[in-house]
């Protein structure tokens, strides 16, 4: 009795990353594992990602001036409240992100500590 040929399937996971599985259920892996983070890296992270709130807090701020010029020009109050509406769910949502991320990092840089 022959028995099936050795079959094997290739999965790519991410760039050069494979995951090997043979019909023998094992499973053979080609993947680095990450690189700790190192201090500087964590804050350079920190930097970079305070720095995209301050943007859209900006963009929030700048949003609010120009809701205020509509509303002195004559703009009906419907488009004036739906518009403020969406400034304060920008700014509401960019605070919950940016807390979010702090409290992440903050997590992260204990744990590689």
């Amino acid at each position: 009795m022959a028995s099936a040929p050795h079959a094997r399937t290739t999965v790519i996971v991410e760039g050069d990353s494979e995951l090997n599985f043979d019909d023998g259920n094992t499973i053979e892996s080609n993947r680095q594992p990450p690189e700790p983070l190192s201090h500087w890296r964590l804050l350079i992270h920190f930097i970079v990602g305070t720095f995209v709130f301050v943007v859209v807090a900006l963009l929030t701020v700048c949003l609010s001036l120009g809701i205020d010029y509509l509303a002195k020009t004559g703009v009906n109050s419907v488009i004036i409240w739906g518009l403020r509406i969406a400034e304060y769910l920008l700014l509401v949502v960019d605070l919950l992100l940016f807390i979010v991320f702090v409290l992440r990092t903050a997590w992260r840089t204990l744990r590689k500590l």
